[in-house]
């Protein structure tokens, strides 16, 4: 991910903002200037339905965690993937229909 600049919007997601989460995944918008979104979820939640995040979050050491930028209390975690399709997934997790 690029990074954000002086003048980069930051939005803490209110659908997708668990005050239980214990990882905040960031996204960046392709606009100019970009939006910064914050996503506060469960890294079991992620783990469960995805295998690389269960590879990720499951290292004897969590790595992630230890070494990341924090917010809130928690870690942040970017993620490159369009910000649409992070929002789908995430809401399908949390709201499926």
């Amino acid at each position: 991910m690029d990074q954000p600049s002086a003048s980069s919007k930051v939005i803490e997601s209110p659908d997708l903002w668990f005050p239980s989460g214990n990882i905040i995944v960031r996204t960046m918008s392709q606009t100019t200037p970009p939006t910064i979104r914050l996503y506060k979820v469960h890294k079991d939640i992620l783990a469960l339905h995805c295998a690389s995040f269960a590879a990720l979050f499951d290292s004897p050491h969590d790595a992630l965690d230890a070494g990341s930028e924090r917010h809130d209390g928690v870690p942040v975690m970017d993620l490159t993937d369009a910000e649409d399709d992070v929002v789908s997934f995430v809401k399908a997790l949390y709201y499926p229909r």
